[in-house]
């Protein structure tokens, strides 16, 4: 198989774009997916939403981390389109929190995003209750898996959530690298493919991760969660 050569400007998440994550996916589907990635723009977010996601923030870096995780679950509650690079290099202070990216701008399939939804809403609102009916959602299943087979990979997500519906964390780039291989390695050794927009999906939280760590801050990932689900974009 020919080697694959990631574009410059994923060079940054060739970490979470390694040879071992890949063997778990179609490859062929994630080069396409991430050829489109890097040509795509998405529309800007108005100041109006980042003012509101900014409140109770100050300029220094735990806020910035919270802010970066407001936006993280806003965009994914609440646009439809929306880009994928959540890096420092893109945010910025001027009497609250900006945001400025335009770059990797991606537009989930919609069963994808509703099972992503339906993940996040399980673990932070009703105790997991439903998160083994959205990771199915998600098709993280094989056809042919049994109960136990679901039970064993729904407990290899909870470990990546770390009990951060419980206590506030710390964010390191190398346990979500962890905990993603062993739920992909989990899949591809019973017979699964994971689906290729999880290989985007994983671009958006390793921005996160590199923008969270660097903060050496650790963080209320519900709050935020509960903060960004909670606004109405019609009333801002």
């Amino acid at each position: 198989m020919p080697m694959i050569t990631i574009p410059n400007e994923l060079r940054d998440f060739a970490l979470w774009l390694n040879p071992g994550n890949l063997r778990a996916f179609n490859k062929l589907e994630v080069i396409q997916l991430g050829l489109k990635l890097v040509k795509t723009k998405s529309s800007k977010i108005s100041p109006q939403v980042q003012s509101k996601l900014s409140e109770g923030l100050l300029d220094d870096d735990k806020s910035l981390g919270i802010f970066a995780l407001r936006l993280y679950f806003y965009q994914i509650f609440h646009l439809h389109a929306f880009s994928l690079d959540l890096r420092r290099s893109h945010f910025c202070y001027a009497n609250f929190w900006i945001y400025e990216s335009e770059k990797l701008g991606y537009q989930f399939s919609q069963s994808f995003i509703s099972g992503l939804k339906n993940t996040y809403k399980s673990y932070y609102l009703n105790q997991t209750q439903g998160m083994e009916e959205s990771l199915e959602q998600l098709k993280l299943f094989a056809p042919t898996w049994n109960t136990d087979q679901k039970k064993a990979l729904l407990n290899l997500f909870l470990e990546h959530f770390k009990a951060g519906a419980d206590r506030p964390i710390y964010f390191k780039i190398s346990d979500m690298l962890e905990s993603f291989g062993n739920i992909f390695f989990y899949i591809k050794d019973n017979g699964g493919k994971v689906p290729s927009e999880f290989a985007l999906l994983g671009i958006y939280l390793a921005s996160l991760y590199l923008t969270l760590e660097a903060t050496g801050q650790d963080y209320d990932v519900k709050e935020a969660f509960l903060f960004s689900t909670g606004l109405s974009p019609n009333n801002l």
